[in-house]
């Protein structure tokens, strides 16, 4: 059994891991909407601040 605050710790590594290449100010946009998740608006923050790409790549690996 997972605790929230697991589950959040795990996200939070795995969104550091992916987003470790990107220059500071994006990976802390990412990491500020990771803080903030709204289902939705979120996924449309991530693609503006990541690119369609990477976007797509971190939420298909999150949700599995």
């Amino acid at each position: 059994m997972f605790r929230p605050s697991d589950l959040l710790k795990r996200r939070r590594r795995f969104f550091e891991e992916v987003t470790r290449d990107l220059d500071p100010g994006k990976r802390e946009a990412a990491m500020a909407i990771l803080e903030s998740w709204r289902e939705g608006e979120s996924d449309k923050d991530l693609v503006e601040v990541l690119g369609e790409e990477l976007a797509k790549k971190l939420l298909r690996k999150e949700k599995t």
